[in-house]
């Protein structure tokens, strides 16, 4: 679902070269936290690669597309996504959105990854609310 979203929106576009590779990070991320060390044999597991377009996997292609980012001009891209989002939906041609709260909890499990504020092994899920007309 995010996949095709992000084709509506024409993101991977806008990230260029490196956008295949940023998508797959999000996506193992969402699916199950990895370093980029252990994602080649996590990747070959799912059908990301399809999905993705994406032939041969080599870990310093996930290192420069991080890199990538840095060069990435945000406020070009979210005015694009809002163009192209305005276009194919009912959204008012206004963009007014505030971001109420960002913060991050725990959540404890027989899986526990990370060491929190605490010292309690927990994992970290970033929660946001935001709100838009």
């Amino acid at each position: 679902m995010l996949n095709d979203i992000a084709d509506k929106l024409q993101i991977k576009e806008l990230l260029g070269k490196s956008a295949k590779h940023i998508f797959m990070l999000v996506y193992i991320q969402l699916i199950k936290r990895k370093p980029i060390y252990q994602l080649l044999e996590f990747i070959e597991h799912t059908t990301l690669k399809e999905i993705l377009g994406l032939e041969k996997l080599v870990d310093k292609d996930f290192y420069k597309a991080l890199d990538n980012i840095d060069e990435f001009n945000f406020s070009e891209i979210e005015d694009k996504i809002f163009k192209k989002l305005s276009s194919i939906s009912s959204i008012e041609a206004s963009k007014k959105a505030l971001v109420l709260d960002v913060t991050d909890t725990y959540f404890s499990g027989i899986d526990a990854v990370r060491k929190g504020k605490d010292g309690k092994y927990s994992k970290l899920i970033q929660i946001a609310l935001a709100v838009t007309k």
